[in-house]
């Protein structure tokens, strides 16, 4: 059976989610759920985990949250918080034209979506989003995706890879790796939107306003990395 042509490795997190947008909706949460000075030490905590574990875990941010808050917040608030969190409506949250894009990358190829995150929420988020059902659940998580790319490359073969991230960072890192096997596109949304590779990292051979401008690439451009 010949592999595909193209193999299109999608990132999440302001790549096809808003998670800018996100984070904002779970602020005003917890402000009215706790008040300021308990939500400001759930996200002191937050990033204090971010920082160590290089990807956000919000299990992990949640049983710290518990053992810091203990007497100052009910088993019942706690439970409230995390049903609002795992219930969260992130299907609500896609940029516009994500759904579409991901249909017209399935015409061309295979789409897998390669995200860094834990395994239970970043994996949740995926399926309630209604991402995992739209690339008929090709979907795998990492703490660093760019340290696995043989094994993705086995996972999902393909003559060629394009490999898409709000991150140029993480482009520049996958593109040292796979080199003309692979096209980078940068999808300039969220937070990273404007931050360029640093000194001495590759330039993402493609850039994009929004993850609905992919749509508008050509499979001519998307091999010509």
């Amino acid at each position: 059976m010949p592999i595909p042509s193209f193999a299109f490795l999608i990132d999440v997190d302001n790549t096809l989610l808003d998670n800018d947008r996100v984070k904002v909706d779970e602020e005003a949460y917890l402000e009215r759920m706790f008040g300021p000075e308990l939500a400001s030490r759930f996200w002191d905590i937050y990033e204090q985990v971010r920082q160590e574990e290089d990807v956000v875990d919000y299990p992990l941010t949640l049983a710290r949250f518990t053992q810091a808050t203990d007497g100052q917040v009910s088993k019942e608030q706690l439970a409230a918080l995390a049903n609002f969190l795992l219930s969260f409506p992130f299907h609500e949250h896609l940029y516009p034209g994500t759904l579409e894009t991901l249909a017209f990358l399935g015409r061309l190829g295979t789409t897998a979506i390669t995200s860094d995150g834990d395994a239970s929420f970043q994996g949740l988020k995926i399926a309630r989003s209604g991402i995992s059902a739209a690339v008929e659940g090709r979907v795998v998580l990492y703490l660093h995706k760019e340290q696995h790319l043989a094994e993705i490359q086995a996972l999902f073969p393909a003559e060629h890879y394009v490999v898409i991230d709000d991150k140029a960072r993480l482009l520049s890192a996958q593109k040292a790796q796979m080199g003309r096997l692979c096209t980078t596109v940068h999808v300039r949304q969220g937070k990273y939107a404007q931050v360029a590779p640093a000194p001495g990292e590759l330039p993402p051979d493609l850039s994009v306003a929004s993850i609905a401008a992919v749509q508008h690439i050509s499979a001519e451009q998307f091999r010509a990395g």
